[in-house]
């Protein structure tokens, strides 16, 4: 199964409930773009996403260049 995150409230407030972890070991591939991720709001909330972005488990499309 796949999904596609569309909101970074989904990832905020897994990482505020310290839900990602048991979110990815379900085994579903995740997808999301760099607009979404650039909205987690928190250092604390990037710190603790940047971990599945880094392990491949939360997949990220890059759909803004910078000029």
């Amino acid at each position: 199964m796949k999904v596609a995150v569309k909101d970074a409230c989904v990832l905020m407030d897994l990482a505020n409930g310290g839900l990602l972890d048991a979110r990815f070991q379900l085994g579903i591939e995740t997808h999301t773009t760099d607009l979404v991720v650039r909205q987690v709001k928190t250092a604390r909330q990037w710190q603790v996403l940047s971990v599945f972005v880094e392990a491949g488990l939360l997949k990220v499309t890059t759909l803004l260049t910078s000029a």
